[in-house]
């Protein structure tokens, strides 16, 4: 945060020597604010925004209108730059520490998402997990969203009436479900 208020002080010639004053800032100069948050993140996307924002009228603005952006293809562009560190550190109650960097972490998001695709999901299709709160959920997070699928997921702790309701597919779009045994994924496209 403390580098990101240097950055916007230098982009608009502003002081905002603390957290109340950049607060103040982006109330007051909203689009100006949100545009710093896209160009300071380096937000990757496969079409341009016209502006930040619809109007400065909230609730209602548009965000970024006309921009086209994959929220996998964002979260994972640290694997570019810092391929060795660690992306997720993921505990569960049935075993050790799990630690994933962040190509190893690309390279399972990448893994699944060709899956994914081999199933014929792809953007709009549906992929509903019953997952554990694991790296792997993320995973599979990731590689829905990279193939432009909708995402959602249940904790195995709902229970099996709780899943089912939940995960069943309900209309057109193809859809695909993740299940989790003791050790085992399971799925189905239809």
């Amino acid at each position: 945060m403390y580098d990101f208020a240097r950055w916007i002080e230098e982009e608009h010639d502003c002081e905002l020597p603390d957290f109340a004053a950049l607060h103040s800032w982006s109330v007051e100069s909203s689009s100006e604010f949100w545009q710093g948050i896209w160009d300071y993140f380096g937000v990757v996307s496969s079409s341009s925004a016209h502006q930040p924002m619809s109007d400065e009228g909230m609730p209602g603005t548009h965000w970024f209108p006309g921009a086209t952006l994959n929220y996998a293809e964002n979260s994972l562009s640290a694997a570019a730059t810092r391929p060795d560190e660690v992306a997720i550190i993921g505990e569960h109650e049935t075993g050790q520490p799990q630690i994933l960097t962040w190509s190893q972490l690309e390279a399972q998001v990448a893994s699944v998402a060709s899956w994914l695709r081999d199933l014929g999901i792809g953007p709009g299709d549906r992929v509903a997990g019953v997952l554990p709160n694991i790296p792997q959920t993320a995973v599979a997070l990731l590689a829905a969203a990279s193939v432009g699928a909708v995402w959602s997921v249940v904790n195995t702790d709902f229970g099996p009436g709780g899943e089912w309701r939940i995960a069943s597919p309900r209309s057109s779009p193809r859809s695909c479900s993740l299940w989790t045994g003791t050790n085992s994924v399971a799925n189905s496209a239809t």
